[in-house]
């Protein structure tokens, strides 16, 4: 089991680390043309930051979705359960 969840954390942070360096790289570098080595560095963290609250908050919402689907599908088939 800890393989499988050091797999799947190792190839979340790729996928972070590889979309702080496009906005980086192809989004930022080319709005600031004259902008620092240290100024990308700064960005590409922020961008990883969010890049992760993003997707935590897209993750509990859909655990919230999904629960309220199950809940919703107990509730029927308790209900058509009685009829």
């Amino acid at each position: 089991m800890a393989v499988i969840i050091a797999a799947l954390m190792s190839d979340l942070d790729s996928i972070f680390n590889s979309a702080s360096t496009l906005f980086t790289i192809d989004i930022w570098k080319r709005m600031r043309k004259k902008c620092s080595v240290r100024e990308q560095m700064i960005v590409g963290r922020y961008m990883h930051s969010i890049t992760l609250g993003l997707f935590c908050s897209r993750l509990g919402a859909i655990q919230l979705l999904s629960m309220s689907n199950s809940a919703l599908g107990i509730e029927l088939n308790i209900g058509s359960g009685e009829s």
